[in-house]
């Protein structure tokens, strides 16, 4: 191989890999309104952090609080992913928006939850409480990268089978296709 064919196979393998990206505009965008800020609404006006503002409805939950936002912040997991999925299908961004979503939802849940036992929690020094907390979500969003570049992969090795079959469906009617006449 010579150096021009080699320049042009990095340049068609670029291209390749850009085209199975999400511009950035466009995922940050879609991570922000569909991720992030229902989020830090539901931080806002149901996390534990922030019950002694009027604008937040922690105490309006009434029993079983703990197992309600449990089962709100799993809605919440649900919800994002879906309107994540649910962009990817339409083809407005694509499926590598699913590892950024998962891990910024367990974020977010982590924060309201951590929220729960922090609040009761008799330690002497607010520092400590930050530091546990902190480490606790990056570890929650490690989870998330995983456990999202692992829908990812799936969701990519899913759209090249199908990939294969229509070329695979598309080389059979070629060949069953009676020949044209040349035109000299």
């Amino acid at each position: 191989m010579n150096n021009e064919q080699i320049i042009k196979n990095k340049l068609l393998k670029n291209q390749k890999f850009n085209e199975t990206r999400t511009p950035i505009g466009k995922s940050f965008l879609c991570q922000l309104l569909l991720v992030f800020v229902p989020g830090l609404c539901l931080w806002l006006f149901l996390g534990p952090d922030f019950q002694e503002f009027s604008f937040n409805h922690f105490h309006d939950l009434g029993s079983g609080t703990n197992g309600k936002l449990w089962l709100i912040c799993l809605g919440y997991i649900i919800c994002s992913m879906t309107l994540i999925t649910i962009t990817c299908l339409i083809r407005f961004q694509q499926v590598d928006s699913l590892t950024f979503a998962l891990a910024i939802s367990f974020a977010c849940c982590s924060v309201i939850l951590n929220g729960l036992w922090m609040f009761q929690w008799g330690a002497k020094s607010e520092v400590i409480k930050v530091v546990v907390r902190f480490v606790i979500t990056l570890c929650l969003i490690f989870v998330g990268l995983f456990l999202g570049t692992l829908l990812t992969t799936i969701s990519r090795n899913l759209q090249y089978k199908r990939q294969l079959k229509k070329a695979a469906i598309l080389a059979t009617l070629d060949d069953e296709a009676p020949e044209q006449p040349s035109v000299a």
